[in-house]
């Protein structure tokens, strides 16, 4: 069994996309998907395969990693990102099972940490055959603590196949909308959705049919959120109806960020406005379902991609809540423009998804030695 773990939902849609192309390389196969949050747990659980399975990422302590050891017997595990969690790593030497770090990814903060902590970080680097950087940066950080075999591959990201959605959801959504103007804040943080409503406030002005929409990155937020919001708010995960005098739609549901992404020409992204915990979100999905994209000064889980796609002109970075006001007001005012970002960050997000092709290439020397290894 070939075992492929991510955090959330950008990871475990790359994770899918990768797994499926193992199925179809490796005939006799199974591949086991992991995750730990809600949100991936309700997307991968509906991934049907004879050999795909899903499981929930153990938490962090022997006795548990132990048991899901025993249980799956994995021959090859593949991580995503960041994730390096010392008993699973620990475990995973003790019992001679190769690993490979994919899409990794090290913010400048979390290298010098480890940095100081060289004694803990170089035996669990040592855990991984070999190691697939996102830019040459953030490869050279692994490699000079002390990681071997390391090489920059890109974004699995880029190869995930887009969000999916509801076709008739869509169209009721369109139906009760009619022609109003609609902007959508995604997977927001506290206290990004004040921030909404603040600059839905100031859009209302100019904008006065509005009609803001806000996906909290954690549904079940949905109902502090809701107290907060002082103007007609129609509530989705309590199914109250969007009509032509609701202000603000709170979807505070799971699994329906790719709906809204195609329902919405404009996208804000999230984590972006706020510092805790700050670093963005995943802008290829956007990218793929026809938004013109925005989003604030925080960006640094997404360096890369942030840096390439502001140069192609496929979104617009506001460095603050005064020039995201300015910079929605333009779009919402300037149809041309809004069509021209989109198919940037359409035409950026397509030239990037031969990553797979490149990925797996690197990564099958290792899984046919350890298959080898363990038969």
């Amino acid at each position: 069994m070939i075992w492929l773990h991510g955090v959330s939902v950008g990871e475990s849609l790359a994770n899918l996309t990768l797994a499926k192309a193992i199925l179809e390389q490796y005939p006799k196969q199974r591949v086991l998907l992991t995750s730990t949050t809600k949100t991936s747990q309700s997307l991968l659980t509906k991934a049907t395969h004879e050999r795909l399975f899903y499981d929930i990422y153990p938490i962090d302590l022997p006795w548990k990693v132990n048991a899901f050891l025993d249980k799956w017997q994995p021959q090859f595990a593949i991580f995503g990102e960041s994730e390096l969690w010392p008993i699973m790593l620990g475990a995973l030497r003790k019992r001679h099972i190769p690993a490979a770090l994919i899409n990794a990814r090290l913010s400048e903060k979390s290298y010098k940490r480890w940095k100081l902590l060289g004694f803990m970080i170089k035996p669990m680097l040592e855990t991984f055959s070999i190691i697939l950087g996102q830019s040459e940066e953030e490869a050279a950080r692994y490699v000079d603590l002390g990681a071997e075999n390391v090489f920059t591959s890109g974004n699995l990201k880029f190869a995930a196949e887009p969000l999916s959605y509801d076709n008739k959801e869509l169209s009721a959504l369109k139906k009760s909308i009619a022609n109003r103007p609609v902007i959508l804040f995604a997977s927001t943080h506290d206290p990004e959705e004040r921030i909404a409503i603040q600059i839905h406030e100031a859009l209302k002005e100019k904008h006065p049919k509005l009609l803001t929409i806000i996906i909290p990155r954690h549904p079940e937020r949905g109902p502090k959120i809701r107290e907060m919001i002082g103007i007609a708010c129609a509530q989705r995960s309590k199914n109250e109806p969007l009509t032509s005098e609701t202000e603000i739609y709170l979807a505070d549901t799971l699994g329906e960020l790719g709906l809204f992404y195609k329902l919405c020409p404009i996208a804000f992204i999230g984590n972006s406005l706020s510092e805790k915990p700050g670093g963005g979100h995943n802008p290829i999905e956007p990218a793929h379902l026809d938004c013109a994209i925005v989003y604030g000064p925080i960006m640094h889980n997404f360096k890369l991609i942030d840096s390439e796609m502001t140069k192609e002109k496929a979104v617009i970075k506001a460095e603050s809540v005064e020039e995201t006001i300015e910079t929605l007001n333009t779009l919402l005012n300037d149809l041309v423009k809004q069509k021209h970002l989109i198919e940037n960050a359409k035409k950026y997000a397509q030239s990037k998804q031969d990553v797979l092709p490149d990925i797996l290439e690197k990564l099958t020397p290792m899984i046919d030695t350890a298959l080898h290894e363990s038969t």
